[in-house]
């Protein structure tokens, strides 16, 4: 009996230590994977900007902390924190991107490069880039580069379908004169005799270098060094085309290329080429043809521009503005985007590129549009973000090299 009562009173002088260390409460025990996921809501709340792929491991040693992301104040700021709940841990989290791709960049190489949300193939498809724009790459896996866009969305494309440069290459790719294709599609040909062998393709708004220019065809390099002769009427030179946007820019010319190249393209989940469409990828690649580099997604373009109220007869609207709609059952989402054309029309990418009114009464009028119609932005004149400076060497400077 006695030395039960030993026992018991020991036990309660380590409890009693126990508390007197703890300023004389008990702490809860932390939830480590809580504090973790809150970091990721406040430093990287939107994954298709940023990684946060973060998770806790408790073992014999105590908490290690495993995964990936490219916020590294993300990292500091979890330490940090558990350090204050009192929990040690060790810090095995790796910072995108990773060293070896640190000094490298990518620049497209195929016609259409698909970007999925993962590295596989049968992934979702994300968005697609054309040749010449260039990425920063973030880390490989399974024959996958992760990426960034210059418009800062991410995601997983080949490594087949990048050209990996060092800083050398980089600088020299950059320095070459550019040219932009201006048609839906062109076939480029191993001599200037439109005859000759098919050497590669491009499609509408792709960058290719000048090698050397000539009467009526061109010849032009891609990313990875190949060759080939491009008619003279489907390019412009980037530098005179930059210059005609910037100071010779017209709505007419606007609605012109919509009504031209885009209506009957068909509607593809994720497609961001004239060969296939959704609905921001249809806005992002026209307004990319006069110069413009906008979010890739729906709810990402809603946060640009200036806002234009709306009234029952759309009378502050202007033709060039963006047009957000969300479903009925939920106000706050935006999921779809339109271009405003003038007089209650829009052209949107649904089913396929078309054009239909927001007005009772017009032949083309879609009540279920109208219904879901959310917003107006207007970007000309109040969105200042440019495609022409990413094939430049200021470029450097927009991937913070210099």
């Amino acid at each position: 009996m006695r030395k039960n009562h030993i026992v018991l009173f020991l036990f309660g002088l380590v409890l009693l230590s126990a508390k007197c260390r703890r300023g004389g409460e008990e702490r809860p025990e932390v939830d480590v994977q809580a504090v973790i996921d809150s970091t990721g809501r406040i430093y990287a709340p939107d994954a298709r900007e940023h990684v946060w792929e973060v998770k806790a491991e408790r073992g014999a040693a105590g908490w290690t902390l495993r995964g990936r992301t490219d916020v590294s104040e993300a990292k500091q700021a979890l330490l940090k924190t558990l350090k204050k709940k009192g929990v040690e841990a060790a810090d095995s989290i790796e910072v995108l991107p990773l060293s070896r791709w640190r000094e490298k960049r990518g620049v497209v190489r195929v016609s259409t490069a698909n970007v999925r949300v993962q590295p596989d193939y049968k992934a979702e498809l994300a968005t697609q880039l054309l040749t010449g724009m260039p990425v920063e790459i973030l880390e490989e896996r399974d024959g996958f580069l992760r990426v960034r866009t210059p418009s800062g969305y991410l995601g997983w494309m080949p490594r087949t379908a990048v050209a990996v440069m060092d800083r050398a290459r980089w600088e020299k790719w950059l320095a070459k004169p550019k040219m932009l294709v201006q048609v839906p599609w062109v076939r480029l040909t191993k001599s200037p005799d439109p005859e000759s062998g098919m050497a590669g393709e491009a499609v509408m708004n792709a960058v290719l270098a000048l090698v050397r220019k000539g009467d009526y065809f061109h010849l032009a390099e891609w990313p990875d060094g190949r060759r080939g002769y491009v008619a003279d009427e489907a390019v412009v030179p980037l530098e005179e085309w930059h210059l005609i946007n910037r100071e010779l820019f017209s709505m007419r010319d606007f609605l012109d290329h919509l009504h031209r190249w885009y209506p009957g393209v068909p509607y593809m989940w994720g497609g961001t080429s004239i060969k296939a469409l959704d609905c921001s990828g249809f806005t992002k690649q026209v307004f990319h043809n006069f110069g413009l580099l906008l979010p890739r997604d729906a709810s990402q373009q809603y946060r640009i521009g200036r806002e234009v109220p709306l009234d029952d007869e759309l009378s502050a609207l202007e033709a060039g503005d963006l047009l957000f709609f969300g479903p009925e059952e939920d106000t706050a989402r935006i999921t779809h985007v339109a271009i405003y054309l003038g007089g209650g029309r829009m052209m949107h990418a649904s089913g396929e590129v078309k054009t239909e009114s927001l007005i009772p009464g017009d032949s083309l009028y879609n009540a279920r549009r109208r219904a879901t119609l959310r917003a107006a932005k207007r970007l000309f004149g109040y969105y200042g973000r440019e495609i022409y400076p990413y094939y430049t060497p200021e470029a450097l400077k927009i991937y913070g090299d210099r």
